[in-house]
């Protein structure tokens, strides 16, 4: 029987077909060796397309001077503000970047001394978180139109011991950070945080009747000149009026005259939409004594509650 010679065939080509691919490979293999011989200035260098550098970086290398000068005068634009908000906006993101450059900068010459500094350090290495929305906020006027705090919170701490404040100036238009106040480090014990002025003890009394906390609004006044009655009065109206502290200048600095401070407190409804004040009276009778709350003025408050 005729046997068909077609497989054979398939056989033979495909035996021709691994020859001539392992003749190709072998020639590569060879081609490759030379070029790996060959000298570097002979070999055939891709070509690289780099990447654009960032302008700023292009500005750096063309005028290092000028770009220097530039850096310099933009952290000096923005120490000031003509809205202490802004400024206070950009102090709070420098902190949580932990940006300490930025930071001294936004403080102004001569602001941070020594001690303030390495304490800023300390906090600067982990990342701080300030509480929202209410932690950083005004609170108040040191002197009219001129002077004022603000008061950042940290988040997850302690509000009355873990507290950065800022002391602005006004002038000329625009706002400046005048101070800054760092929080106690850990080793150090406090038992209260301490009332280093009139208008933080004015604040300490305005959050207690918010809170409701009696107990500690009446170790802030004259036991004399303001009674249990007139405390237990206000944290009824203010949980009654549903009031909060004004978002701007909730405590208005009116006058000093020795050693007695007035304030006007300006509260709000939740809703924003109705105004209420009243005055109070802040004295110490020396020196190195605390400033105590020793008057208040309901009248304003009550005709505003009433209404």
């Amino acid at each position: 029987m005729h046997r068909s010679k077609l497989p054979y065939f398939f056989l033979g080509l495909a035996v021709v077909l691994a020859v001539i691919a392992l003749v190709i490979l072998l020639r590569q293999i060879d081609e490759n060796s030379k070029i790996a011989a060959a000298p570097i200035s002979q070999k055939q260098n891709p070509t690289i397309h780099p990447k654009p550098l960032p302008p700023i970086v292009e500005r750096a290398i063309k005028d290092p001077a000028a770009e220097l000068e530039k850096n310099i005068k933009e952290l000096g634009a923005m120490a000031t503000a003509a809205d202490a908000a802004v400024l206070i906006d950009r102090m709070t993101k420098a902190l949580e970047a932990g940006e300490l450059t930025k930071i001294a900068r936004l403080n102004g010459k001569d602001t941070l001394d020594p001690q303030t500094l390495t304490r800023l350090k300390a906090l600067s290495a982990s990342p701080l978180k300030f509480r929202q929305p209410d932690g950083i906020r005004e609170m108040g006027e040191l002197k009219l139109n001129t002077h004022s705090r603000w008061v950042l919170e940290m988040e997850g701490k302690d509000p009355g011991r873990d507290r950065i404040f800022l002391d602005l100036r006004r002038s000329d238009g625009k706002w400046s950070i005048e101070k800054m106040t760092l929080p106690p480090s850990p080793d150090e014990v406090v038992k209260e945080p301490a009332r280093a002025d009139s208008l933080d003890v004015a604040d300490a009394f305005l959050q207690a009747l918010l809170k409701q906390d009696f107990e500690f609004a009446r170790k802030l006044v004259d036991p004399v000149s303001v009674s249990d009655a007139k405390i237990a009065g206000l944290c009824i109206l203010f949980e009654e009026g549903e009031y909060r502290l004004r978002k701007t200048k909730p405590l208005r600095f009116m006058f000093e005259r020795k050693d007695t401070v007035n304030y006007l407190a300006n509260i709000e409804t939740s809703d924003a939409k109705q105004n209420a004040q009243f005055a109070m009276n802040l004295k110490k009778s020396a020196e190195s004594s605390p400033w105590i709350v020793s008057e208040i003025n309901l009248d304003q408050l009550l005709a505003d509650y009433a209404r």
